[in-house]
């Protein structure tokens, strides 16, 4: 890889798989449920039509109607080329037939009285034919441009045609994990070179999903462009790297020079619904997007996931200031639609990237740059001159390692052994291997971390030397992400359950009030259940014991016990106000698994570490009950 040799006895690399919160009793092999449909992505790609038009492009599939947003638009000899790259997912029960109905409208020119744009052209594509199975060997039909037509049928001219791709999703063929190619780089303010797969490395396209973060992502794509407008370049450069057939756009957000693109491949790419994006400026006012963080979730059929791209604040002594960055991120940002809860509390995945800036507390270093005898003692032994047990301690005196131990920032977030791969920070341009600028203390400041509550194995984690165009390497990680599969709601099992809450109990909860204490009560709320539930509220406490008469039923939709088991109950403490929005002060997952394996032998206890924005804010414990009729 072009690194400075390093003994493979000296190397601190964890050869172990890494693994995540991974539930006791996970079930092997696939899991069993009916598959009542498919799922069908229709990716509009790109289309012509004749200059002086304004394309949207509108795709419909029984009653549901998706519109693409405006398109990059490129000048022809007498056409124009609308550069899309959007795609929608159709659900659809099994057997079904129809159309998919495509329509590209002129939006510059409207009806006077429908408001409705005019009709540019149009094509059907009837859905027995679309879902037909690719070409042998492939995974995937390849796009393919398809003439426009007026309403009556009638194709129109060369200039009117349109570009789609079509992929049919079915879950029952997905594994049991989903492997996910995850990158992290520092740009440096360059344009980076061509070829990136030293990097972003996807052998034989095996990657269901690639995250890609980039910070300091801010260049002229041209001579005429301004260094803000590189965003599209940048999500084409990596498009382009990947392979812009194989691999769809679900989203990409950025804030400043802060980017976050998520691709997924195209046999993957109809599971994903709900995607929604969220960021958080860190420091004064919230204002300034140097540093911050850009987030985008969705769901992959029945698994919720999160990614994070971030920048933390700068320098050596700044370590408080990166902890209150990650927290600032965490309470602000929020894509998810779970009342009360944060990005740490409502997904099963949450993968965090970034150039977080966490540096090595060595030995006195507390300036921006270390003295000469220093940089060379930490260079000799990180690469090759120390023993195993002297890089252990720079390990441990990592500033991100020391604080997730100490819980002042990232609790509970996973990763790969720090000292894999070399430091990726503050290295010399256009050189292809790791050589250090002797103006900073090299350090591991591109970070890949997850939070979990499925299964995640680790399958990679390096640094990519080879790419040269700024002064932090890329980190590169393949995961792969347990997913879950929810069983149908069929058969005689199918009942309304009732579970009582017969015990909780708080532990120092956080102090919401000026006095120092809190007012608590508890919402509980999943998927499972019929609504959210309350219980009363314990007045002036931080160790709330809740009377028989403040606890609730919580109620089910029609469900079986192993549907139940598969989800995690949410639970948000509140501090109640009389004369102002009540705020949370916690949260947690509980996950049922656990709980419906003890309802077997009776009463079921949990106790869960509540969140407050990132930080720990007390514990909560309890007992519950199922009542079946």
């Amino acid at each position: 890889m072009g690194r400075k040799k390093q003994s493979q006895s000296q190397s601190v690399a964890n050869e172990d798989v890494q693994e995540s919160m991974i539930p006791e009793g996970e079930p092997q092999g696939e899991p069993e449920f009916e598959l009542t449909g498919k799922r069908i992505g229709v990716r509009i790609m790109a289309g012509t039509v004749p200059k002086g038009k304004r394309p949207v492009v509108a795709v419909t599939l029984g009653s549901k109607k998706f519109k693409t947003h405006d398109p990059i638009i490129t000048d022809g000899q007498s056409d124009i080329v609308a550069e899309f790259n959007e795609f929608f997912t159709f659900d659809y029960p099994a057997n079904t037939s129809g159309d998919v109905v495509i329509k590209c409208k002129d939006a510059a020119v409207r009806s006077y009285f429908t408001g409705a744009s005019k009709l540019l052209g149009m094509v059907k594509l009837p859905v027995d034919s679309i879902t037909r199975p690719p070409p042998e060997g492939a995974k995937y039909s390849p796009p393919q441009w398809y003439q426009l037509t007026d309403e009556k049928g009638h194709k129109l001219g060369e200039q009117y045609r349109i570009q789609v791709q079509v992929a049919v999703g079915v879950q029952s063929i997905l594994p049991r994990h989903v492997r996910t190619l995850v990158g992290t780089w520092n740009v440096g303010n360059a344009p980076p070179q061509d070829d990136l797969s030293t990097w972003l490395r996807n052998e034989g396209k095996a990657a269901h999903i690639v995250a890609v973060g980039a910070q300091e992502c801010g260049y002229k794509s041209s001579k005429k462009e301004s260094t803000l407008n590189c965003h599209d370049d940048w999500t084409k450069h990596i498009e382009k790297n990947l392979g812009a057939e194989d691999y769809w756009l679900v989203d990409s957000s950025k804030l400043g020079e802060i980017r976050l693109s998520i691709f997924a491949r195209a046999d993957v790419a109809p599971g994903f619904t709900a995607v929604a994006n969220a960021t958080e400026a860190t420091g004064i006012m919230h204002i300034g997007s140097n540093k911050g963080g850009v987030v985008t979730s969705f769901k992959l059929w029945d698994t919720s996931l999160c990614f994070v791209s971030s920048h933390l604040a700068a320098h050596q002594d700044k370590t408080d200031r990166r902890n209150d960055d990650y927290r600032e991120i965490v309470g602000g940002a929020k894509p998810g639609v779970a009342k009360g809860m944060d990005i740490t509390t409502q997904f099963h995945h949450l993968v965090w990237v970034g150039d977080l800036n966490y540096r090595v507390d060595y030995k006195d270093e507390t300036e921006k740059s270390p003295t000469p005898e220093n940089f060379k003692a930490f260079v000799d032994a990180v690469t090759g001159g120390a023993t195993p047990e002297e890089l252990a301690e720079i390990v441990e005196a990592d500033q991100l390692v020391k604080a997730i131990k100490s819980k002042q920032a990232f609790i509970e977030f996973a990763e790969g052994k720090v000292g894999t791969h070399l430091p990726t920070f503050k290295v010399e341009r256009d050189v292809a291997e790791y050589q250090w600028k002797d103006q900073r203390l090299p350090a591991w400041t591109d970070r890949i971390l997850w939070r979990s509550v499925r299964p995640v194995e680790q399958l990679l984690l390096d640094g990519a030397p080879k790419v040269t165009t700024s002064d932090h390497k890329p980190v590169v990680s393949i995961l792969n992400l347990g997913m879950r599969h929810l069983p149908a709601l069929t058969g005689a099992d199918v009942k309304k359950h009732k579970i009582k809450v017969v015990e909780l109990t708080g532990e120092g909860l956080y102090a919401g009030d000026i006095h120092g204490t809190s007012d608590p009560y508890v919402l509980f709320f999943a998927d499972f259940l019929d609504g959210t539930k309350r219980t009363g509220t314990e007045n002036y406490t931080l160790d709330p014991i809740w009377p028989k008469k403040k606890l609730v039923d919580l109620k089910t939709i029609p469900c079986t016990l192993d549907f139940m088991s598969r989800h995690y109950l949410r639970v948000c403490v509140m501090d109640y106000d009389l004369f102002s929005q009540d705020d949370s002060i916690g949260r947690a997952m509980v996950p049922m698994k656990e709980v419906v394996e003890q309802f077997k032998s009776g009463t079921a206890s949990f106790e869960c570490s509540l969140m407050r924005r990132g930080k720990y804010a007390g514990t909560l414990r309890g007992k519950l009950q199922l009542v079946t009729p």
